[in-house]
């Protein structure tokens, strides 16, 4: 069996300074990312489409449907990303789910989004994927979230209530 753990440290201590510092680096990023990587859960639907003919000379309709529902625990994490004006900025990094890439930008209108209060069940959920006939649909817990945010980052609910569910 191959021991990765020992074939990185072998390359490490092979690598020319430059490399070192690289690896350094990465190592560097992947601790503070670490610093906020969490578990949550998430529900995922199989969507099928389906053909409705809509007459004569009409352009056809297609429906999506749910085929099947499963859950499995995903990751999220924030991460930094810089915009194509240089200007720095987080976003809440989805890992594990349809595509791999569901990040949400940390601003303003995201936080309202997540602390609007969720009086039942089906209003407590956000949809990091919509889903298609290609890609499933993926939901979390909106409250799970807000909460994660809440202890990660508490100076973006300065001005925000509590959800209430």
């Amino acid at each position: 069996m191959v021991d990765f753990k020992k074939l990185a440290e072998e390359h490490y201590n092979n690598a020319t300074p430059e490399e070192r510092e690289r690896i350094d680096a990465y190592r560097a990023r992947e601790a503070k990312l670490d610093e906020t990587r969490r578990d949550i859960a998430a529900t995922f639907t199989n969507l099928e489409e389906r053909h409705i003919d809509q007459g004569a000379g009409r352009k056809p309709k297609y429906d999506l449907y749910p085929t099947r529902v499963t859950s499995k625990t995903i990751e999220m994490r924030i991460e930094d990303r810089t915009s194509f004006d240089g200007k720095p900025y987080e976003v809440l990094q989805f890992i594990g789910a349809v595509t791999g890439h569901e990040a949400f930008p940390l601003r303003e209108d995201f936080i309202e989004g997540l602390t609007k209060t969720s009086e039942t069940e089906e209003e407590d959920i956000f949809s990091i994927c919509w889903g298609s006939a290609k890609y499933n649909r993926c939901d979390v817990s909106k409250s799970a979230v807000a909460e994660y945010l809440r202890e990660v980052r508490p100076e973006l609910f300065a001005d925000a209530p509590a959800p209430a569910l």
